[in-house]
Order: C-alpha cells, then structure tokens, then sequence
C-alpha cells in the first residue's frame, strides 16, 4: 500500500513554528509524512550562511 506524502517548500518550512502552521506540520513530521525535493533541498542549501550552516543542512 502506497504512503500519501505532503511535499513542503522552503517558504512553509520557515513558517514551520508559527501558530497557523505548526499545528499542521507539526503531526506529519512526526509521522514522516513531509517530503521535499531535490530543487527545494538546492534552494536551502543555496539559502546557507555559510559553511558549518550549509553542512548542517546536509
């Protein structure tokens, strides 16, 4: 049987402890339900201060 999963963007991870987002997001990563892709995951990786933030996010 196939997991639905939810693909989140950088916008909404930023936003991801605020009170109209976090009660949303909050359950499904706890049940590992958040997905991101390669072209978000570049787009973090570019947003990094620098390097010991960069290898962080690795």
């Amino acid at each position: 049987m196939a997991v639905r999963r939810f693909l989140v963007d950088k916008s909404a991870l930023a936003r991801a402890g605020s009170p109209p987002v976090q009660p949303v997001l909050a359950p499904l990563l706890e049940r590992g339900l958040l997905a991101i892709c390669g072209v978000i995951e570049l787009e973090m990786l570019y947003g990094a201060r620098n390097g010991d933030a960069h290898q962080q996010m690795r």
